[in-house]
């Protein structure tokens, strides 16, 4: 979870197939990612404490 510009195909599917990975990158902005936390669709526990820990911090980190 980071604050970044990155192009648009940093989402994808990444992993190594020798070891049976699916790893599932999106890309999305953080006003959606608030909308899913605040629909309750995020159900991951550490992806859910990430966001909010980002929603809190976020201005200290833009400065």
């Amino acid at each position: 979870m980071a604050l970044t510009d990155l192009p648009d195909d940093a989402a994808g599917v990444f992993g190594v197939a020798e070891e049976a990975e699916d790893i599932r990158g999106h890309l999305i902005p953080f006003d959606r990612m608030m909308d899913l936390v605040a629909t309750g669709e995020i159900q991951n526990a550490p992806l859910l404490i990430t966001a909010l820990w980002l929603q809190r911090e976020r201005a200290r980190l833009r400065a």
